[in-house]
C-alpha cells in the first residue's frame, strides 16, 4: 500500500484549513493510502470528535530541533510516497529532509500568503519588504489588518525577523508543488517565493450541504421565528478580520427598506463582548448572536436562511460555497478571495467591504429572484472533484515512479 504523510505545525482550533485537512486525510484512505497525520501540538477537546478514524502522531518533543529530529525519523521509518504540508510545518520539513538519502514528493497548501497573516514576523522583515509593500497597496484588508507591516525592531529581534525570512523563503520553495485556491493567493505567493503555485479551488461537502426538501415553516417555528421572517445569516470565527461589525451596521440600511429582517450570527470568537456590546448599544432585537452550532442544526438554519453573508478578509472561504450547494444568495466583500471563483453566478452578490455597499447588496440580494446553483457547484467544487485533482498531481509528478501508482 501506498503511504503518505499530512503534515501541519498545529490542530488546535477548527476552521476551514483544518477541514480541507481531515477530509484529504480521509480521501486518500479512501484511495488505497496508508495516511499518517503528524502534528506538533493538538488540542484534544476540539477535535476529539473529529480524528477518530486517524492515524495521528503527535510530536510532542520539546523544542524545535527535538521536533524536527522526530519528523525526520518518523519519515525514514514510514518511507511516504509523498508528504503533503498544510501550511505551518514547511520550516521543520525543509531541515527534516536536509540529509534524507531518498526525498519523497512534497506538496504544500499555501490558502493564502503570509500577508494574510495578521502578526506574522514575516510582515516586518526587510528580506520581504519591497513586495510586501507592493501586495499591502492592492487590497483594502491588507491595508486594514496589517497596519504594522513596517514596524520598528530593535538589532536581535531585526536578525531573528530576517533569518526567519530567509529560512521560510526556502522552505516553501524546497516543495515540489504549491497549492492555492485563487489567482490572487497565487500571485502574492509568487511574488514573494519566486515559485508559481497550481491554482486548484477548494471543495464542499456537497452531500450534506444538500437542501433536501423539508418542511421551511416547522424549522422557522422550532427556532422561534415567524413564517414571513427573512433571514439573513453569517457564519464565521469571530475576530476582527471577519468584519461582523461592519455587517450589523449595513443590516440596519437593510432593514430600513425590507420588513420583517432578521440577522443571524453564527459563531464564537474573541470579539463575542464586543459584538454583544454593539448590537446592544443600537437596540438589535432583530440580531441574534448564537454561538457554535453542531452541523445538524447548522445545516437547518442553512434551509431557513434567505441570504448567506461573507464579509470576511479571507484568502479563501468555504462558507459561499456551501451555501450555493444550498442554492442560497451570497452577498461577500471583494477581498474574500472565493469571489474569484464563484461572482459570474447569478445567485452571488460582490461588494466593496464598505457599510454602506453591502447595505446596498444586501438589499440589492433581497430583491433578486431565486436562482438554482447546486448542480454547477456539484461538479466544479465538490471535494472529490477537489482531492482528485491533487491526487492526479502527486501521480503525475515526474519523480513519482510507476510502481507507486
Amino acid at each position: 500500500m501506498n503511504s503518505l504523510i499530512i503534515l501541519r505545525h498545529k490542530l488546535t482550533v477548527f476552521g476551514g484549513a483544518e477541514l480541507i485537512l481531515l477530509k484529504e486525510a480521509e480521501y486518500f484512505a479512501k484511495h488505497g493510502y496508508d495516511v499518517t497525520v503528524v502534528v506538533f501540538e493538538i488540542n484534544y477537546e476540539v477535535f476529539k470528535n473529529r480524528i477518530k478514524s486517524l492515524d495521528l502522531i503527535v510530536l510532542d518533543k520539546k523544542g524545535f530541533f527535538g521536533q524536527v529530529y522526530a519528523l525526520r525519523k518518523l519519515i525514514k521509518k514510514i518511507r511516504p510516497q509523498a508528504i503533503i504540508a498544510h501550511e505551518n510545518g514547511h520550516i521543520h520539513f525543509l531541515l527534516s529532509k536536509l540529509f534524507l538519502l531518498k526525498k519523497p514528493f512534497s506538496l504544500i497548501h499555501m490558502y493564502g500568503s503570509f500577508v494574510w497573516l495578521v502578526g506574522s514576523k514575516l510582515n516586518n522583515s526587510f528580506f520581504y519588504r519591497r513586495v510586501i509593500k507592493n501586495i499591502h497597496s492592492t487590497l483594502p484588508g491588507h491595508k486594514i489588518f496589517n497596519k504594522d507591516f513596517d514596524k520598528k525592531l530593535d538589532f536581535f529581534k531585526r536578525l531573528k525577523s530576517e533569518v526567519h525570512a530567509i529560512i521560510d523563503f526556502f522552505a516553501v520553495r524546497s516543495f515540489d508543488k504549491i497549492l492555492t485556491c485563487s489567482k490572487r493567493t497565487a500571485w502574492e505567493i509568487e511574488k514573494l517565493y519566486n515559485k508559481a503555485p497550481l491554482i486548484i479551488p477548494g471543495g464542499v461537502d456537497t452531500d450534506f450541504f444538500n437542501p433536501e426538501k423539508e418542511n421551511i415553516n416547522e424549522i422557522k417555528s422550532k427556532f422561534g421565528y415567524s413564517i414571513d421572517d427573512r433571514i439573513i445569516m453569517t457564519i464565521n470565527r469571530l475576530d476582527p478580520r471577519k468584519r461582523i461589525d461592519l455587517l450589523i451596521k449595513s443590516f440596519l440600511i437593510a432593514v430600513k427598506k425590507i420588513k420583517n429582517l432578521k440577522l443571524v450570527i453564527i459563531g464564537s470568537g474573541p470579539e463575542e463582548k464586543k459584538l454583544r456590546r454593539l448590537i446592544n448599544s443600537i437596540h438589535g432585537k432583530d440580531i441574534f448572536l448564537l454561538g457554535f452550532m453542531d452541523d445538524a442544526e447548522l445545516r437547518q438554519y442553512y434551509l431557513i436562511s434567505e441570504i448567506i453573508t461573507y464579509p470576511a478578509w479571507c484568502a479563501w472561504g468555504l462558507v459561499p460555497l456551501e451555501a450555493l450547494s444550498m442554492n442560497k444568495k451570497i452577498v461577500l466583500s471583494d477581498d474574500a478571495m472565493v469571489q474569484e471563483a464563484i461572482s459570474d453566478f447569478d445567485n452571488v452578490f460582490v461588494s466593496r467591504p464598505s457599510v454602506e455597499d453591502f447595505g446596498i447588496n444586501l438589499i440589492k440580494a433581497l430583491n433578486s429572484p431565486f436562482k438554482e446553483s447546486r448542480e454547477r457547484v456539484i461538479k466544479e467544487f465538490n471535494w472529490p472533484v477537489y482531492f482528485n485533482k491533487i491526487h492526479k498531481t502527486i501521480i503525475n509528478y515526474n519523480g513519482v515512479d510507476k510502481d507507486r501508482q
